[in-house]
């Protein structure tokens, strides 16, 4: 028998849909994405991380439904397994989004390009970082450092043991997790106070008196010269502006719906790590969703507004 069958149906169907968003994306696209720049580039790692967080889950879901066993019946070495796959994907997507991140930051606050080769050695670390953070409970010799979660659906580190072992991997896992986000908001912070010193600048630009009125018919070169470049400037700094202001629409989406999405999870594992406390399975279940609900969201975001992989999409589809 299935223990809390209705939030594995829940789980199940969710992770579907992510399995299916990211997956489908990340193979149309892949193939392609040497020509990519780098900010169109790395999401698409993103989406495989999400592609591996969302096929443990469906693996999990179907064989759970075959056998009519869930993690709890299942030997410890599975539910090992099951948190290994969960901690890294969930810790290379989060190190992968401040990439994104930083990239963002470093074209529109420092005003430096970041070269793909870098974005690619970037991405090779995060995936790497990943997997060494989620090994250390083998590492150390203590896989049962992993246990069930409160909802029975997933296993994570055990966030209210105090032995010196389990201390150190959720030293090492919060981090993971608390670096990343406080750097998001530290970077969007500066994004933005950037983005608006540059509109200001702009409208104080334009509002300067710097045409003169002159008659249509006795227009003389250096008036016309003086003119088309000031018209020039103008054009150039508010393109600057407005491709400033599409980057920061297209991350603060994403980073949005990140933080939505991993806010009430980092909220309850403090609150474990803190009190020693379990959380209720019905607040555990809620902050699972939210993190598989972004998985699918994210996807469907990039399509619609990257326009570099919203192309590729396209091609593939009519080459098909």
């Amino acid at each position: 028998m299935i223990l809390n069958e209705p939030y594995h149906i829940t789980q199940f169907a969710i992770s579907l849909l992510g399995l299916m968003f990211n997956g489908a994306l990340f193979l149309m696209v892949v193939t392609e994405s040497n020509s990519f720049n780098p900010s169109s580039y790395l999401p698409i790692w993103i989406c495989l991380s999400d592609v591996i967080l969302n096929t443990n889950n469906v693996l999990f879901g179907i064989y759970s439904w075959v056998t009519q066993e869930s993690l709890v019946q299942l030997r410890s070495e599975a539910c090992a397994f099951d948190a290994f796959i969960v901690l890294f994907s969930c810790s290379t997507s989060l190190l992968l989004l401040l990439g994104l991140t930083y990239l963002r930051y470093s074209i529109i606050v420092k005003e430096t390009e970041v070269k793909l080769p870098i974005v690619k050695w970037g991405i090779a670390g995060s995936y790497a970082t990943g997997a060494l953070s989620a090994s250390a409970p083998f590492l150390l010799g203590s896989p049962t450092i992993y246990s069930l979660s409160n909802d029975k659906l997933y296993c994570a580190t055990s966030w209210t043991r105090r032995d010196p072992k389990t201390l150190a991997v959720i030293v090492l896992h919060l981090s993971t997790i608390s670096i990343p986000l406080i750097f998001l908001f530290y970077a969007y912070t500066c994004i933005y106070l950037k983005i608006r010193s540059s509109i200001g600048g702009v409208r104080q630009f334009c509002s300067e008196p710097k045409l003169e009125q002159v008659e249509t018919a006795s227009f003389r070169p250096s008036t016309t010269s003086k003119r088309t470049s000031i018209v020039q400037r103008l054009s150039a700094r508010v393109s600057v502006v407005s491709e400033d202001w599409r980057f920061l629409q297209q991350s603060i989406v994403m980073v949005a719906t990140s933080l939505a999405g991993w806010s009430p999870m980092a909220v309850t594992l403090l609150y474990s790590v803190l009190t020693g406390q379990e959380i209720s399975p019905e607040i555990d279940f809620v902050a699972q969703m939210c993190i598989l609900v972004q998985t699918v969201f994210n996807p469907i975001y990039l399509v619609c507004k990257n326009r570099e992989l919203r192309v590729c999409v396209r091609e593939r589809l009519k080459l098909n």
